[in-house]
C-alpha cells in the first residue's frame, strides 16, 4: 500500500510539472512575432509582409488581428466588459481552437465565442446576442450572436479575449483587410531559440513567457516545489523499503541461527548473495512491480475519466494529472542499492554473534 501511495504520488507531481506546462504552451503558444512595441500597444502590420518567413520543421504560425472593443448583453442593462477581439482563421488553426475547449451552438461565421467567465460576467448565454463597441478608427456599433463557449483554463487569456473570425472583423468593423497585430508560434520544442527564419526588421520574436510574465513565474515555483516534493517523496520511499527490508531480515534471525546451528554457513544464508537477502530482493522487486501496476491503473482512470477535479484558474488545468515518471525507476534502483548494502553491514554483525545466545533470546 505505501508503495502504491508513494508511486502516484510521484506520478502526480510529473503530472502537474509537465502536464500545466503543457497545456499554457498548447493555448497560448511558445512565441510571439510582433512589431517594435510596448507588448501593451495595439498596432497592425500587413500579413503579406510574412510571406518569406519560413518556419522550421515542427512550428506552426497562428496570425491573429486584435481589436479593443466594449461588450454588453443586446437588451439589456448588465454589466459590461472591455475586452480585446481576438480575431483568427477559425477554419485553418482548428488545433488551437481545439486546445481552447470551444463549445459551439451554431455556425461562427457571423458570431462570437466567449469565454465561460467573460459569459458569466456579462450573464449571457450561447446563442444570444452581444452588443458590441469596437474601435478601429473611431467606434463601430454592432450586433453578434454568441455562437460559442470557449475555456482556456488561463484567467488573464479568458478575461481578455473574445474569438471572432478575422474574416468578421474586416467586413463588419471596418478593418483594412489583410492587416494582423501578430503571430503566435506554436513550436514542439518549447526551448528553441528560432523558430522562424527571415523575419523582417522591423518585427521581433519574443518568448510568451515575456507576454505572460505573472503565469511563468508562476509555473517556474510551482516547478520548484515539485522537485522539492519529489525529492522528499523519493526519500521517504527509499527509507521505507530499506527499513521493510532490515526488517523482515532481523525476523528471520532465529531462522538464521537454527540453519547455522545445522551446518550452513552465515555467509551462505545472509552475506552478498546469501539466500535470505536474495528471497527478500525478490520479494521486494515484485511488490514494486505489482505496486507499480497498482499506480498506474489509477493514473490511466483519472487521466481518462477526470474523477479528481481541481479550480482550473488556480492550476490552469481542471484535474489532477497523473503522468509516469522514470524517477519511481530511479527511486527503486536506489532503493535496492541502499537495501543490499544494508544486508551487508548486518551480515557482518550476524556472524559475529553467538549462536547459543540467538537461539535463547526471546
Amino acid at each position: 500500500m505505501s508503495l502504491v501511495i508513494m508511486n502516484s504520488a510521484i506520478m502526480i507531481l510529473n503530472g502537474f510539472k509537465k502536464r500545466v506546462s503543457e497545456n499554457v504552451f498548447n493555448k497560448i503558444g511558445t512565441h510571439l512575432i510582433l512589431p517594435y512595441q510596448m507588448y501593451s500597444e495595439i498596432k497592425f502590420f500587413e500579413e503579406s509582409r510574412l510571406k518569406n518567413v519560413k518556419a522550421k520543421a515542427g512550428v506552426k504560425l497562428v496570425p491573429f488581428l486584435v481589436v479593443p472593443a466594449i461588450v454588453i448583453k443586446h437588451r439589456n442593462n448588465g454589466p459590461s466588459a472591455g475586452v480585446l477581439f481576438y480575431g483568427i482563421n477559425i477554419d485553418t488553426v482548428g488545433t488551437h481552437v481545439k486546445e481552447l475547449s470551444v463549445k459551439t451552438c451554431g455556425s461562427c461565421n457571423n458570431g462570437v465565442i466567449i469565454s465561460g467567465i467573460l459569459a458569466n460576467n456579462l450573464r449571457i448565454n450561447c446563442g444570444e446576442t452581444l452588443r458590441v463597441t469596437a474601435y478601429y478608427e473611431g467606434p463601430r456599433v454592432r450586433l453578434l450572436p454568441v455562437c460559442g463557449i470557449y475555456s482556456s483554463n488561463i484567467e488573464n487569456f479568458d478575461r481578455q479575449f473574445i474569438i471572432i473570425k478575422t474574416d468578421l472583423l474586416y467586413r463588419r468593423f471596418g478593418v483594412d483587410s489583410g492587416l494582423i497585430s501578430g503571430v503566435r508560434v506554436f513550436a514542439d520544442n518549447r526551448d528553441i531559440e528560432a523558430p522562424v527564419l527571415s523575419l523582417p526588421p522591423d518585427l521581433r520574436l519574443i518568448r510568451i513567457s515575456e507576454a505572460y510574465p505573472q503565469i511563468f513565474e508562476w509555473l517556474n515555483t510551482l516547478n520548484m516545489n515539485v522537485i522539492i516534493l519529489e525529492v522528499i517523496v523519493g526519500s521517504i520511499l527509499i527509507f521505507n523499503m530499506v527499513c521493510a527490508g532490515l526488517i523482515m531480515l532481523i525476523d528471520r534471525i532465529r531462522v538464521i541461527a537454527f540453519l547455522n546451528a545445522m551446518g550452513y554457513s552465515i555467509k551462505s544464508l545472509v552475506g552478498p548473495s546469501g539466500i535470505i537477502p536474495l528471497s527478500i530482493i525478490i520479494m521486494t522487486v515484485f511488490c514494486m512491480i505489482v505496486g507499480g501496476a497498482v499506480s498506474a491503473t489509477l493514473g490511466i482512470i483519472q487521466e481518462k475519466f477526470h474523477i479528481i477535479k481541481l479550480d482550473p484558474q488556480v492550476y490552469f488545468i481542471d484535474y489532477v494529472p497523473f503522468s509516469f515518471a522514470k524517477e519511481i525507476i530511479v527511486v527503486w534502483g536506489i532503493s535496492l542499492v541502499l537495501m543490499w548494502f544494508s544486508f551487508l553491514l548486518t551480515y557482518f554483525v550476524i556472524k559475529r554473534l553467538p549462536v547459543i545466545r540467538v537461539l535463547r533470546f526471546e
